[in-house]
């Protein structure tokens, strides 16, 4: 036995070496994705303690990530835990229900999705859903002074605009036709001009966008946009114009990913995101646990407690949902580079979100009996959306037969040049008094109104977003360190709930399984088609296991 140990002991240290070298290495370049395949390896090789993989939140995101790790736990040494700071899973998917019986949501969400994996988990998370079709719409005010609705999208329903917003964006969408831009946009202005002509952008486009993203066309990038506008056909449209002139409107409201959606009967959004948690192990959940700070030299993480004092623990591996810029203010440590992240990351824009939802007596007047929700983009008009929220599900009022609901939707700037027009009282006293204004509602139906202020609402895909994110994700990486979700990872392209539940999932699949992501680095390959490469299917034991293409 002695003449084998001396004859192995060699070889076996040349190849120690040569594994941790490559470690090293690896981790040192920040190589996308590779360190962890190393590890991953070399952990099961050498019998080490379970990977401690801590994910910071508990919205779509963290419990993509949480569940794809309770689904692994027999294959993998892993251990898990889940710090969020509010009392409840669901973040900005979350849903309240007010004093009144009225229940809503932290915004217009519905679902709709590019995953089938995805649709297989909230079909085990939620057994009661309502099938709905969209009826969207913008109101807004033409050139001859009036305010008519126009079926959504605008680019392919002009027909029904006045004549002379009619004839400017037709005008300008045969100059495109005929003269197609050659050059590459700079810039999501030069893009919509290039796609819509400048009539459309005039009269929709550019007032639109800027009243929801809430900084001018000319400030935010074009790579973002993929499947989310649609580009509109001159010969289809002259064909409907002349069929509305004589009496025989086609309406063409299609297009798009959530031409029909699905809704949960019960409890809103946050009822999905509920059902989800209920199938994390409840063990792996701290609630009312915010991060104060994390260590990147140490893996340490301080947490603040509601009711106790503060305390540490320590991680393998970390999931973020956070905000990017303010997950970056939380990082300490040695590397002289954390400055420059931090200046990085102060550049992203975002804008915030105020919700006013009006409970009334009564049913929606005839005007808006055929609608989901509306946008508005002149500016007078205090919000940007207005969703018809009872006509999602009767459980979202305290009587179907007696009250109704709109939820609407305001965007601050990240930097308003007025915070004081911003108050609780001014925005619902503007909503409510818009609403009247337009004929939706009068006051005496009123009953209930619910306002909450969400310190970001959409993550602004800005010219700089691009440099900050190449710059600020292979540096957390190196560091084990993985910022998703839809503000974790700034990517608008890819934050509605199935994207961000499906960046969890496949950076879990990432870390421990060598699975390349999909969903963040490529949004135009998932959202050009139904991905199935990734979906769960009971085996002879009523397991559930992965199956890949």
């Amino acid at each position: 036995m002695a003449i084998i140990c001396k004859r192995w002991t060699l070889p076996i240290l040349a190849s120690a070496v040569f594994l941790l070298t490559v470690i090293v290495v690896a981790y040192h370049s920040g190589t996308y994705g590779k360190f962890n395949k190393h590890e991953r390896w070399v952990a099961k090789l050498m019998g080490r303690k379970p990977l401690h993989i801590v994910i910071i939140g508990s919205g779509p995101t963290a419990l993509g990530a949480a569940r794809r790790l309770a689904e692994l736990r027999n294959q993998f040494n892993t251990k898990v835990t889940i710090l969020e700071e509010e009392a409840l899973p669901g973040g900005l998917a979350s849903s309240e229900r007010d004093d009144q019986g009225f229940l809503w949501d932290m915004g217009g969400h519905v679902v709709f999705s590019h995953y089938d994996y995805f649709d297989k988990t909230l079909d085990r998370a939620v057994p009661h859903w309502n099938q709905r079709v969209r009826a969207a719409f913008a109101f807004m005010m033409g050139s001859d002074g009036k305010r008519r609705f126009i079926p959504y999208p605008v680019q392919n329903n002009i027909e029904a605009m006045d004549k002379t917003d009619q004839k400017r964006s037709l005008e300008g969408l045969q100059e495109i036709t005929r003269n197609p831009p050659e050059a590459k946009p700079d810039n999501f202005d030069q893009w919509l001009l290039q796609k819509f002509g400048v009539g459309l952008c005039e009269v929709f486009m550019r007032k639109y966008n800027k009243k929801v993203w809430t900084v001018n066309t000319t400030r935010m990038n074009s790579v973002w946009v993929g499947e989310r506008v649609a580009i509109p056909d001159v010969n289809k449209i002259q064909a409907k114009i002349k069929a509305f002139d004589q009496g025989t409107p086609v309406e063409d409201s299609g297009w798009g990913p959530n031409r029909y959606f699905r809704f949960p009967r019960f409890n809103g959004t946050g009822n999905i995101w509920r059902g989800v948690a209920n199938l994390v192990p409840r063990e792996w959940f701290q609630f009312r646990s915010k991060v104060t700070s994390v260590n990147f030299d140490t893996k340490t993480i301080n947490i603040g407690s509601a009711g106790s004092s503060h305390r540490s623990l320590t991680y393998d591996t970390l999931i973020s949902t956070v905000p990017l810029d303010k997950f970056a203010n939380l990082l300490h440590g040695n590397d002289p580079s954390l400055a420059q992240i931090n200046h990085f990351t102060s550049q992203l824009i975002y804008s915030h979100t105020h919700v006013i939802g009006i409970g009334l007596l009564g049913q929606p007047p005839e005007i808006l009996s055929d609608k989901s929700w509306m946008y508005f983009p002149d500016s007078d008009s205090p919000f940007y959306r207005i969703t018809v929220f009872s006509a999602y599900s009767d459980d979202h009022v305290p009587r179907a037969d007696t009250f109704w609901s709109l939820m609407c939707e305001a965007a601050e700037p990240k930097y308003a040049p007025d915070p004081s027009y911003w108050s609780k009282t001014n925005v619902v006293e503007a909503t409510v008094k818009a609403l009247v204004t337009y004929g939706f509602i009068s006051a005496d139906m009123v009953v209930s109104k619910y306002y909450r202020r969400l310190d970001r609402g959409y993550p602004v895909p800005s010219l700089e977003r691009e440099k900050v994110l190449h710059m600020v994700q292979p540096w957390l990486e190196a560091k084990h360190i993985y910022s998703r979700g839809r503000f974790g990872g700034w990517r608008y392209e890819v934050a509605n709930q199935d994207h961000s539940f499906m960046q969890g999932v496949e950076v879990v699949d990432r870390i421990l399984q060598g699975i390349d992501e999909e969903t963040y680095p490529n949004p135009n390959l998932v959202n050009s088609r139904k991905n199935t490469g990734r979906f769960l299917e009971p085996d002879s034991r009523n397991e559930f296991i992965l199956l890949r293409n």
